[in-house]
Order: C-alpha cells, then sequence, then structure tokens
C-alpha cells in the first residue's frame, strides 16, 4: 500500500466516523482530554451490538469489553507490510506499558480483527496473531464484513481484484492503521494513529504513553 493510499484511508476513516455526529464532538479539548497522537473522545461512544469469534472459537461480543480497556487493531494475515509493522508497535507497547505501570498493565486487553474473513481462518489467525504477543486475541466474524462495527468505528476495508484472474484467493486489501480503546463500560472512547500518518507507522514508546494517558483519564 502507497502512502499516498494510506494517507487517504485514514481521511477516509475519520469521515465517515464523524458523519452524523459532528467532528467537534471529537477534538481534543484543552484542560478537559488528554493530548494523544489520536483523538480522545470526551463522550465516550457505545458500540453496536458485535457478534465476533476469537481463534478459538469463543463469542466476542459486546460483554467481552466489559471490565477492563480493550485496544483494537485491525487488518488481514496476508497483508506485506503495515499490519505486521502495526501488530509489532502495538507488542512492544504493550509490554511498555506493562515496564511502566505493572498495575495498569493488568487493566489492558489487546485484540487484532481481519477484515478479511474469508481467507483468514480461525487456524490461520491462531498461528498469525499470538506471534507477535501470546495475548493478543484475534477476532473475525463468521458473516462477512461486520458492516455495523465498520460504520461505527469509521473502518475502510476495499478489497481489490486479484492481479490474475486464475488466482482469485490472491488480492490485496486496503485498509487504514487505526486503533481503537474501548473503556472499561465497552465504548469507545480514543482513536489512536500513528504520529507520521504518512509512513503509517507506530511509534511503541508514544502508543504506550498514549494508552496509560487515555486510561488515567477515563
Amino acid at each position: 500500500m502507497s502512502r499516498r493510499l494510506l494517507l487517504a484511508m485514514l481521511m477516509l476513516g475519520t469521515l465517515a466516523l464523524g458523519a452524523g455526529f459532528g467532528l467537534r464532538q471529537y477534538l481534543n479539548e484543552a484542560g478537559r482530554a488528554p493530548v494523544i497522537a489520536g483523538i480522545y473522545l470526551p463522550e465516550a461512544r457505545p458500540m453496536p451490538t458485535m457478534a465476533l469469534k476469537d481463534a478459538d472459537g469463543a463469542v466476542f461480543g459486546n460483554a467481552q469489553l466489559q471490565g477492563h480497556w480493550t485496544v483494537l487493531a485491525y487488518g488481514y494475515t496476508h497483508c506485506p507490510d503495515i499490519c505486521p509493522t502495526t501488530l509489532a508497535s502495538l507488542a512492544k507497547a504493550a509490554r511498555r506499558v506493562r515496564e511502566l505501570d505493572a498495575r495498569a498493565a493488568e487493566d489492558f486487553a489487546y485484540a487484532f480483527l481481519t477484515v478479511d474473513p474469508a481467507r483468514d481462518t480461525a487456524a490461520r489467525l491462531k498461528d498469525y496473531v499470538p506471534f507477535f504477543h501470546p495475548e493478543f486475541r484475534a477476532l473475525r466474524s463468521e458473516s462477512g464484513a461486520p458492516e455495523s462495527l465498520y460504520k461505527a468505528l469509521g473502518i475502510v476495508a476495499i478489497l481489490n481484484p486479484p492481479d490474475d484472474p486464475a488466482k482469485p484467493g490472491q488480492y490485496t486489501v486496503d485498509h487504514g492503521v487505526a486503533m481503537y480503546a474501548f473503556d472499561p463500560q465497552g465504548r469507545l472512547r480514543a482513536i489512536l494513529r500513528p504520529e507520521n500518518a504518512a509512513q503509517g507507522a507506530y511509534d511503541p514508546e508514544r502508543l504506550a504513553a498514549d494508552l496509560l494517558a487515555v486510561r488515567e483519564r477515563g
């Protein structure tokens, strides 16, 4: 994925998230919200009904967001560059959170949602995601793209036609690189983004600091 296209995906995701709500509700407000690489939501946003499953076949719905902070990344396992880089950065950030505040680290759970459930079977996700961190939970929808969740989060994922029609299973997916932080009530509380959106790579140190700042603010 080119940097220009990545930047366009980030912009599309922001517009989709803001539609119908007013972007002014999501701007960081001086004195009220932590300054993060992304957007802190002063008014946490409830999520639509979720009906996902993890790589072990266990249900992952709204109830699984309750009682702790959840950090959600998304992508697909055949991604050649952005997804493994993002997951590696998130893994480093998770370990850094524990180094900085072991007690706070116990409040965080981490998950990765595939935007390519047709190819990303439970077995494939089970092999792929824990490679980056053993506590990361891999999620998928068994009924195609979860459109209501995509809309609520501003996720944009575009499946490109294969270069070779004779190989329909070999295609790429254009998508953004945002991560989402859900509070212990299961509401969207922050949208995290790389400091340099054009490059699309997270700084694990900054990401860890942002996660702790969001948790502290609540």
